[in-house]
């Protein structure tokens, strides 16, 4: 398959399978409407605390990247906000 874009319109060559590039789509809508609905983190990734800074939305969460005993596994973004109310979850034994 070949994708151009000629004056903000994507094109796409003959040789492509439509049922591949509608299911493709249909996947795409489903993670949109699920992420829209709250079912599916907006963002996730390793820090070694809880987010500052930044626009965050209830659901997100954030992996502790220098775990201890003690510590938390991760973070979760319970309210949303700049840059949210984070909570611990997972205590390390």
């Amino acid at each position: 398959m070949e994708v151009s874009k000629l004056n903000g319109a994507v094109r796409l060559s003959q040789d492509y399978n439509r049922q591949t590039l509608f299911d493709v789509i249909r996947k795409i809508e489903e993670q949109v409407n699920t992420l829209s609905e709250g079912g599916q983190a907006a963002y996730y990734g390793a820090r070694t605390s809880a987010p500052t800074v930044g626009d965050y939305k209830r659901g997100d969460w954030v992996k502790n990247s220098a775990p201890s005993s003690a510590g938390y596994f991760g973070w979760v973004c319970t309210v949303s906000g700049t840059p949210g109310t984070w909570k611990g979850f997972g205590v390390i034994a």
